[in-house]
């Protein structure tokens, strides 16, 4: 608990504890707390750092929580993260950049629909869904006839809320 709260405090302190908060990240033990302070911090020697612990399984949801957190700056590093190669990395790119809600990401979430992961094209629809723009309800209408049941299954609940949306009342 002592060293929870000391690296709370460390992330309190900002941008000079950056390089000690990254060192923090080799424990086991606290790298949950080290990836939280982190997120905290904006300042852009957190990103890497960040977008490599999306790769654990066991600490890939604090990284997500981390980006997020840090919003728009996390946003070219995550779009970056779209086109990497591992599958994992590219999943949570696309939730992180769905709860951050920044239009700017449109384009890539677009992509990220014809991802031959099942999964990834239905996250990419829903965070198209939360951020709202049309461009990402036009994008998603050809998943109607995606090949896995989920996926359509999603996408016809989208549409079908989006229509309910803009119908007149």
């Amino acid at each position: 608990q002592v060293r929870e709260v000391a690296i709370e405090a460390l992330g309190m302190v900002g941008s000079p504890a950056v390089e000690l908060l990254i060192k923090q990240l080799r424990d086991w033990d606290i790298r949950k707390y080290a990836i939280k302070a982190l997120g905290k911090i904006r300042d852009e020697r957190v990103l890497e750092p960040l977008i490599a612990q999306l790769r654990s399984d066991e600490f890939k949801e604090d990284a997500t929580d981390a980006l997020v957190e840090l919003g728009q700056p996390a946003m070219e590093t995550l779009v970056k993260a779209l086109k990497d190669k591992d599958e994992n990395v590219r999943k949570q790119a696309v939730i992180a950049l769905g709860r951050i809600q920044d239009p700017a990401a449109v384009d890539a979430l677009i992509e990220m629909l014809q991802d031959k992961d099942w999964f990834t094209r239905l996250t990419a629809a829903a965070a198209l869904e939360k951020i709202g723009d049309e461009r990402g309800r036009d994008a998603i209408k050809p998943l109607v006839k995606d090949p896995d049941l989920v996926v359509k299954m999603r996408v016809e609940r989208i549409l079908a809320a989006w229509k309910k949306k803009t119908a007149p009342a």
